[in-house]
């Protein structure tokens, strides 16, 4: 299909950042070849990356992850002038978790930004044991005292339907809150999913799996626990998203949401059982 590049500049104008990346992703094997789209590819990141410097990375995550991913899938190289702000924003997009900004870090380890959290790493502490001729184990002291870690979960309803699930599925292993990436194969897929949704991929989490342990822990079923919270148009879209690409996978997901506040988890239980039957 031909790029219309008068509407790629009118997006860019516009800055419909999301839409510019979907139409160059869709072309992507064209932009080396072709001058005017190859133009139009390096004037978005010249807005887009003004765009960032004056608002921040907050205000772009989707953009931000897309275009990694694009440059790293090598599908559309940044030169390293443009790529170094892309990883650099992202790792201040991740700061609160120590492991993803350092893994976006070593991307650009000369940039400012990923310097100081690389820096920032106290490396392992070897550790002397009975076996250490067998094994080796290092410890990893924390930068400050302040205790940051949080609970597995954020509500009540949470920890009914949790017990629930582990109820119903006695001789499985159930875990809560699983990434999406560590769970699917992406390379099974990724030719299905839009430039969003491949975005997307790798930040989703499902709220409860199960896991065949006589079957090479596999999952086998995933379940959602719907709240008020999901009524937005934002979260309604991730939700969808969740869902396509769950179902691109060949998987079925179940969505539950409590009609009444009072639903606890023999409540579950029942409608568990129900649902496997």
């Amino acid at each position: 299909m031909a790029v219309d590049h008068e509407a790629l500049y009118r997006l860019i104008y516009e800055q419909q950042w999301q839409t510019v990346l979907q139409h160059l992703y869709a072309h992507r094997t064209a932009i080396a070849r072709e001058s005017l789209l190859s133009h139009a590819a390096a004037t978005f990141i010249e807005a887009f990356l003004s765009a960032l410097s004056t608002h921040g990375a907050a205000s772009f995550p989707e953009e931000l992850e897309t275009l990694f991913l694009l440059h790293t899938g090598g599908f559309y190289r940044l030169s390293s002038s443009s790529f170094a702000p892309v990883v650099a924003a992202l790792v201040t997009l991740h700061q609160a978790d120590a492991e993803a900004a350092r893994s976006y870090a070593r991307h650009c380890p000369q940039h400012p930004v990923c310097a100081a959290v690389l820096d920032a790493h106290t490396p392992p502490q070897p550790i002397d044991h009975a076996i250490t001729e067998r094994l080796s184990v290092t410890r990893t002291p924390p930068l400050q005292p302040t205790d940051a870690t949080t609970g597995l979960f954020k509500s009540q309803q949470e920890v009914d339907f949790f017990m629930a699930v582990r109820t119903v599925f006695a001789t499985y292993f159930v875990y809560p809150n699983v990434a999406l990436h560590s769970i699917l194969d992406y390379e099974k897929i990724k030719a299905a999913l839009n430039a969003e949704e491949r975005a997307y991929f790798f930040r989703a989490t499902v709220d409860c799996v199960v896991f065949d342990q006589h079957n090479h822990y596999r999952p086998c079923y995933f379940f959602e626990l719907d709240s008020p919270l999901h009524d937005t148009d934002a979260r309604q879209h991730r939700d969808k998203m969740k869902d396509h690409i769950l179902a691109l996978a060949g998987q079925t997901i179940h969505r539950l949401r409590k009609r009444d506040a009072a639903v606890n988890t023999q409540d579950f239980v029942r409608l568990l059982r129900e649902l496997m039957t």
